[in-house]
């Protein structure tokens, strides 16, 4: 195996609609690569800087949504004919306030439920899948019963614990807003908001149109992760599992 670091490859090469290669350019080194292969497997990600964060400071770019995430992925297959779907779709998720954490460790670690600056919990009004729940909070706040939260005052210490254990491995700016402010989430409710829209095939439904295999429009070309579309909420292991297919296919087709 040969891995080419800081190569930032910009052109698949197809013919005939049969993927051969692709080109690339070296960052630190003023050299082109013209890479030939009997199979090709896009995995860049998505598009996550199409709209303005809503936090443009402390929490821009955080590691689900880093700035590499260009659509290049998206733009390489479009320029080389391949099909694409459900580009009209966009990601908008519910996050802790100011460190774009994830929510479900809370609502499902501990069972914490929604509620407005009154105390009302409003999930009980909207529903509780994904959508729901954003849609809640930004009508919540829309009507002026904001800021929204995650009741988890009260919890025990054992539960907190846990929680700060989960976002070191997670989202360590989560624990550490916590460490700094001297309270936790045993003390303090967790503020929830929405984030800007995102184009990631692994949440929603956009990216190259591809069969079982991973297989795209183009002969050879392979894609899997938030590249492929038509797969929605595969999420992390998801996109591990469409990896292996895709990787699994190519070797077949060998």
């Amino acid at each position: 195996m040969t891995v080419l670091n800081r190569v930032n490859i910009t052109d698949l090469l197809v013919d005939h609609n049969k993927v051969y290669g692709a080109v690339g350019f070296s960052v630190t080194e003023r050299k082109a690569y013209i890479i030939r292969a009997k199979s090709v497997l896009v995995a860049t990600g998505g598009a996550a800087g199409l709209y303005k964060p809503n936090n443009p400071g402390f929490s821009r770019h955080k590691m689900w949504y880093p700035p590499f995430l260009t659509g290049a992925g998206y733009a390489m297959g479009i320029r080389a004919g391949a099909e694409m779907t459900s580009f009209e779709m966009r990601f908008v998720a519910l996050r802790c306030k100011d460190t774009i954490a994830p929510t479900g460790t809370i609502a499902q670690g501990v069972g914490a439920r929604q509620v407005n600056a009154k105390g009302y919990m409003y999930e009980n009004q909207y529903g509780i899948t994904t959508s729901e729940r954003i849609y809640g909070t930004v009508m919540e706040n829309r009507l002026g019963n904001g800021p929204c939260y995650l009741k988890t005052s009260g919890i025990s210490r054992k539960q907190q614990e846990e929680l700060l254990k989960a976002y070191l491995n997670m989202c360590p700016a989560q624990t550490l807003k916590w460490m700094e402010h001297g309270a936790g989430p045993a003390e303090q409710d967790v503020e929830i908001e929405g984030t800007e829209p995102y184009v990631v095939g692994g949440h929603t439904a956009s990216g190259y149109w591809v069969d079982t295999r991973r297989e795209t429009t183009i002969r050879g070309l392979y894609a899997a992760g938030d590249v492929a579309g038509g797969c929605p909420q595969k999420y992390v292991t998801g996109a591990l599992a469409e990896g292996k297919i895709a990787a699994e296919s190519i070797l077949a087709s060998l």
